[in-house]
């Protein structure tokens, strides 16, 4: 079975004139967003950690245990899920840009 070659011509409207796929930003877009929750996420999960941890040197068994959390509160809406929120709402952005645009070409 032979190789097969696949080169992409610039000038093929699937590609920009960087060379790019077309749909490149529905694509990086959610991947960028979803990496900034996820380090987010990551900061709050070991910020809890090393502040339970912490507490239990200074308290002993009085200090807090530490308890992962798939959802932190925000400093600017304590009793929202404002990260859900927000990726909700670029999700459904992302969409509704992404069907206007293959609606119109």
């Amino acid at each position: 079975m032979e190789a097969m070659e696949h080169h992409h011509n610039h000038t093929d409207p699937l590609f920009n004139k960087l060379g790019l796929p077309e749909h490149f930003g529905g694509h990086i877009v959610p991947g960028v967003m979803q990496y900034l929750v996820g380090l987010r996420w990551l900061y709050c999960t070991f910020e809890r950690y090393y502040l339970c941890k912490r507490e239990y040197a200074l308290l002993g068994s009085r200090g807090r245990p530490f308890v992962s959390s798939y959802l932190f509160p925000s400093t600017f809406c304590p009793g929202l899920p404002l990260e859900a929120l927000v990726t909700f709402l670029l999700s459904v952005l992302l969409i509704i840009m992404e069907s206007q645009s293959s609606s119109s070409s």
